[in-house]
């Protein structure tokens, strides 16, 4: 959000032309998909742990992003917020674009070839590399497309706060975009996951902290809450691998 942010300030090149609001998005964009691709060379090509690329990666750029700006917030023009706030026969931006990924994204992975691959992957690389499956082009195609996703996520998260900055994003995030994972049944282990599961998911984890805030709890009590629950989804799925590994045995 920040690069983004950057290219629509007051005193960029950019800052009073029409362009500004199309070139800072797509800036987003392209930043995320630069670094979905580098996650998913270190990854795919270097063989490097995933979760040890994707922690490092957040600590790298996140310390980055504070160093250009110095700590500090950027402003972004009316019309970038409208982005978030701006609505089509009466439903936001955002519940359009999301709607429109979701429904490509469960195309993707039930009804094309790339789906199957992302799947068997998940489930077993060396399987899916006697299968045939293309595994290295397979992470590279998802962490580019993660990354790209977190980008637009960062679109709609900028928009929705006015600016764009690099401390925007908390543990608390994080957390949501895991637990809403995890609760929508995409298992930790890989291999098994609809996007469907995902949205009720998200709902669910959103639900939690907006009625727990609504009833007045602090801050810290919503996020143990929440944590809670979230493993306890992540210890149902680790039984539910077990049990499934116990039968094929």
């Amino acid at each position: 959000s920040v690069v983004g942010a950057s290219v629509m300030a007051p005193g960029s090149p950019l800052a009073d032309s029409a362009w500004a609001v199309p070139a800072g998005v797509l800036a987003m964009l392209a930043v995320g998909l630069a670094i979905g691709a580098f996650q998913g060379f270190a990854v795919g090509v270097l063989q490097m742990p995933a979760f040890l690329v994707s922690l490092t990666s957040l600590m790298f750029f996140g310390g980055f992003a504070v160093w250009v700006t110095e700590s500090e917030r950027v402003q972004v023009p009316p019309e970038f917020i409208e982005i978030w706030y701006g609505r089509m026969l009466g439903i936001p931006y955002p519940i359009w674009l999301v709607g429109l990924f979701a429904w490509g994204a469960h195309l993707v992975l039930a009804r094309t070839l790339v789906g199957h691959w992302l799947y068997a992957l998940g489930h077993s690389q060396p399987a899916a590399l006697i299968s045939g499956v293309p595994v290295t082009r397979t992470i590279l195609f998802a962490y580019m497309t993660s990354g790209f996703c977190a980008a637009l996520g960062a679109v709609f998260y900028a928009a929705r706060l006015y600016t764009g900055s690099p401390t925007l994003v908390q543990n608390e995030i994080l957390l949501d975009c895991i637990g809403g994972a995890v609760i929508g049944g995409t298992s930790l282990f890989g291999g098994r996951g609809k996007v469907s599961g995902v949205l009720l998911g998200v709902l669910f984890i959103a639900m939690v902290g907006n009625g727990l805030n609504l009833l007045g709890w602090r801050y810290w009590h919503v996020v143990m809450t929440k944590g809670g629950v979230i493993l306890l989804a992540a210890l149902l799925d680790s039984l539910g691998q077990r049990i499934s590994e116990t039968r094929q045995a």
